[in-house]
């Protein structure tokens, strides 16, 4: 058992990050402004001081949510012409 939660880790952290991309998604479905959902993610990352844009491997390792650069820049990515 203690050795099984280490590797599966990764595997749990993607499929949460993954609920929460699409928590963002429905929330930025409703916000007819993606800046202040963007403002919002930096808000919130000062606050926990979040480290905005850590390694990858630390990311895919032991993040739960998304990177604060990576929700501010799939926010942004809403305003964008399609």
């Amino acid at each position: 058992y203690l050795l099984s939660t280490p590797l599966l880790s990764p595997i749990e952290c993607a499929i949460s990050r993954q609920m929460e991309t699409e928590a963002d998604d429905f929330a930025l479905s409703l916000n007819p402004n993606p800046m202040a959902a963007a403002r919002l993610f930096k808000d919130l990352s000062q606050i926990d001081r979040a480290e905005p844009n850590p390694p990858a491997i630390i990311e895919f390792w032991i993040y739960t949510h998304p990177s604060i650069k990576h929700r501010i820049d799939r926010a942004l990515k809403q305003q964008e012409p399609t």
